[in-house]
C-alpha cells in the first residue's frame, strides 16, 4: 500500500562533483560521494547497486535501507526529475552541477553513502506531491571496505561474529537481484549460494528491508539466517510469504538484503534482491474494443482504459479515437471533444531487451487521470495516474508487464 504524498520544506546544501558533507538526523551521521568508477557517477547503474526509478511521481522503493559504503543508483524512467539528496548532492542529467534541474531525460545517477544514517531525498518538481523517501544506511560491522568502521573484523565483507577459520570459507550472495512473483502466489522464493570457498561453518542473515510494498498487507516481514556447514557449498531456499489484499493497485516492490555473515564468509553481489510484486487481480476476459476501450499489442493483448476528473468536479471516461488503419501497438484518447486528443499510448513488445512489456504514454493535459492497463492473459494490472492541475509528465515504464514467458 502506498504512503499519502505529505509536502514538506527541505533544506539543502550543494557542493560540485565530490561530496564529502555531514548531515545530522537525530544523531546519526551520513556522508556521500560519487562511487569510485572509472566512468564516473552517472555512467549508469552498475552490478551490486540498489537500484530507486523515479516514475510516475513517485520513487520505487521510496525507502531503501542499504550497509555504510553501498551505492544507490537513481534511475529516472519517465517524466521530469532530479534526486535531491538533503545535506548532498542534487543530481539528473548530471552531479558535478551545483544546480541539476529536473530533466525528462532517462538519466542515471549512482550516489555511495558513506556513514550510517537516515538520509531524506526528493524530487524538486514533486515533493509537494509527495515525491520522496528516505535512505537508512546501516552500519554492517562486517569489516567491508566501503567506508564502514573495521570493527576488528576482516577487509573481505565478512563478520567475526563466528570466527575467521584461517582457510577460505568463501562468499555468500543472492543468485538473482530481481524476481517479479504474482500477488496470488503464496510466496516468493530466494536462493542464497555459498560459492568461492567451503572451509567451516558460516552463515548470514535474509531480511526483509521495505519499499512501497507494505509488511503484513502485501508481503510477510522476514528475517532468517541461513547456514552452511564445513565443507558445505552451493544454494539455500528462502521463502517469503506474499498477501493478496484485494486491492487493484498495480504493482509494488520491497527489497531483501544479506546482513550479518559469520564464519570469517564475506558478502558479495548481489547482496540485495528487489521484489516487484505483480497484482494479478484485474479483469482476465479478453479485451474488446469499445467506445471506451483500447486493445494494443499482438492479438489485441492488452486492455487500456482511462477515466479523468477536472476541478469542477465533473469526470468521465477517456474516449477511444478510431483509427484507419489501427496501428497494433499505439492508440489515441481524448476526454472532451473528440478533435481534441489528450493522450498516446503505447503498449511495445520489450521483450528480447528488457524481458518485458513496455508502457509509454504522452498525455496533454493538466487534469486528473488514472490510466489502467490490463493484460487479460495473465490478470496483471499496472495503474498509472496524474494529480488534478499537475501538466503531466510523460511515461516511459520498460519494467511495465515482466510477462513475457507467461
Amino acid at each position: 500500500m502506498k504512503e499519502q504524498p505529505r509536502p514538506r520544506l527541505v533544506g539543502k546544501i550543494l557542493v560540485a562533483f565530490l561530496y564529502p558533507l555531514l548531515l545530522v538526523t537525530g544523531t546519526a551521521l551520513a556522508q556521500y560521494g560519487e562511487p569510485d568508477d572509472p566512468n564516473g557517477g552517472g555512467s549508469g547503474c552498475q552490478t551490486g547497486d540498489t537500484i530507486v526509478e523515479a516514475s510516475n511521481f513517485e520513487f520505487t522503493p521510496a525507502n531503501p535501507t542499504i550497509q555504510v559504503g553501498d551505492t544507490i543508483c537513481f534511475r529516472n524512467q519517465g517524466g521530469q526529475h532530479n534526486v535531491d539528496i538533503e545535506g548532498g548532492p542534487t543530481c539528473s542529467e548530471t552531479c558535478s552541477s551545483p544546480d541539476n534541474a529536473p530533466s525528462t531525460a532517462s538519466w542515471t545517477a549512482r550516489i555511495q553513502f558513506n556513514q550510517a544514517g537516515a538520509v531524506d531525498y526528493h524530487c524538486d518538481a514533486h515533493v509537494g506531491l509527495g515525491m520522496e523517501g528516505t535512505v537508512t544506511v546501516e552500519d554492517s560491522g562486517d569489516g567491508d571496505d566501503g567506508g564502514g568502521d573495521d570493527d576488528g573484523g576482516d577487509d573481505d565483507g565478512g563478520d567475526d561474529d563466528g570466527g575467521d577459520t584461517g582457510g577460505n570459507p568463501g562468499s555468500l550472495s543472492f543468485e538473482q537481484d530481481f524476481l517479479t512473483p504474482l500477488e496470488s502466489d503464496p510466496n516468493v522464493e530466494l536462493r542464497v549460494v555459498r560459492s568461492s570457498g567451503s572451509d567451516g561453518t558460516v552463515s548470514v542473515s535474509v531480511a526483509t528491508t521495505g519499499g512501497d510494498a507494505e509488511a503484513g498487507s502485501d508481503y510477510m516481514s522476514t528475517s532468517r539466517t541461513v547456514s552452511w556447514s564445513d565443507g558445505e557449498t552451493g544454494a539455500k531456499s528462502v521463502e517469503i510469504g506474499l498477501l493478496s489484499d484485494g486491492d487493484l493497485e498495480g504493482s509494488e516492490t520491497f527489497e531483501v538484503s544479506l546482513q550479518g555473515a559469520t564464519g570469517g564468509a564475506s558478502i558479495q553481489d548481489p547482496k540485495r534482491a528487489t521484489i516487484k510484486i505483480l497484482d494479478d487481480e484485474g479483469d482476465t476476459s479478453p479485451c474488446v474494443e469499445n467506445e471506451t476501450t483500447l486493445c494494443l499489442g499482438a492479438g489485441d493483448r492488452f486492455r487500456v482504459t482511462v477515466s479523468w476528473r477536472t476541478d469542477q468536479g465533473t469526470s468521465g471516461d477517456g474516449n477511444a479515437v478510431e483509427l484507419m488503419p489501427a496501428p497494433e501497438d499505439s492508440g489515441l484518447f481524448y476526454f472532451f471533444d473528440e478533435n481534441n486528443w489528450e493522450m498516446l499510448i503505447k503498449v511495445l513488445p520489450g521483450c528480447a531487451i528488457t524481458d518485458a512489456f513496455w508502457v509509454f504514454y504522452a498525455a496533454t493535459t493538466d487534469v486528473e487521470f488514472e490510466l489502467t492497463v490490463t493484460d487479460p492473459q495473465t490478470g496483471v494490472v499496472e495503474l498509472y495516474g496524474n494529480p488534478l492541475g499537475h501538466p503531466a509528465d510523460p511515461v516511459q515504464d520498460t519494467q511495465a508487464f515482466p510477462v513475457c514467458d507467461l
